[in-house]
């Protein structure tokens, strides 16, 4: 499958369903790390990244392709990939240290971007830039606001959800219907800046009659493969539809999966399974 064909999909339709693409086309993307704390010279990568695949992608790509770059990450539950190191140095809570995320554009700007590893979707040509630096407190008191986005989060600020834009503040209703012959609504919580799956976790750890299972894909993150028993299925041409419909009325299929959306306040998330 070429781009151009490719790109006649829709992005979420390739969330939701990945196995459509037999494409081997790449697109370039550079990556530099960077490490002024420690006066270590930077390192400047070459790789390629699957057409609408995620940072976290070509980034295993890269390291599969060469011993001279690695990288680890955990998984939280409720945010998603969080960097941990690069090429064997990590972020340290105590010395307030951690890997910085950055993005040089084709017209000459660099960005922080508003999501991380395993949400955001590189462009060609597009400049990652990985800086090992130091956060800073804002404040003296309990209140810690140093960090502008969640990826710059130590660990131990994501456990306790301390990020000024992180606080422990929950959606109270949150409903996941899921739509197939018949409708079941449930109600749910999620953290405030919290991922979707992870929404979708806890409602399946408070209940035993919600269900779903996951699968990952190297490159394009996770992919909602059943809920409820009731799985996808390549040769009928089966899948769960991921849509949202918000308190005005207006029902949107997102760009994003459900390892990347985040739900806003009194959002009705509708899983339907259907026919491509």
């Amino acid at each position: 499958m070429t781009l151009t064909a490719i790109a006649l999909l829709s992005t979420a339709f390739l969330l939701l369903v990945p196995w459509v693409l037999a494409s081997t086309d790449t697109i370039p993307i550079n990556i530099t790390v960077t490490n002024h704390l420690l006066k270590d010279p930077s390192k400047s990568y070459h790789t390629t990244i699957v057409y609408r695949g995620i940072l976290l992608g070509a980034m295993t790509r890269l390291m599969n392709e060469t011993s001279d770059f690695n990288f680890t990450v955990v998984d939280t539950l409720n945010y998603g990939p969080y960097l941990v190191s690069i090429n064997g140095i990590a972020g340290n809570d105590t010395e307030h240290t951690y890997w910085e995320f950055l993005v040089g554009l084709k017209n000459g700007t660099t960005i922080k971007p508003d999501v991380g590893i395993g949400c955001y979707i590189p462009e060609p040509e597009d400049h990652i830039i990985f800086n090992y630096t130091k956060w800073e407190d804002t404040f003296t008191g309990e209140t810690y606001c140093g960090c502008q986005t969640f990826q710059s989060c130590p660990s131990r600020l994501q456990a306790n959800s301390k990020c000024c834009f992180l606080l422990v503040l929950h959606i109270d209703k949150l409903s996941s219907t899921v739509v197939n012959n018949h409708t079941t609504t449930y109600n749910t919580t999620i953290v405030t800046g919290g991922i979707l799956q992870g929404a979708m976790n806890r409602l399946m750890n408070e209940t035993s009659n919600f269900k779903f299972k996951v699968t990952h894909n190297v490159n394009y993150g996770p992919y909602l493969e059943s809920i409820n028993g009731i799985a996808s299925n390549k040769t009928a041409h089966t899948y769960w539809e991921f849509l949202v419909k918000f308190i005005n009325g207006t029902t949107i299929r997102p760009d994003v999966g459900i390892g990347c959306y985040i739900p806003n306040p009194n959002d009705t998330v509708i899983f339907n399974f259907t026919k491509w």
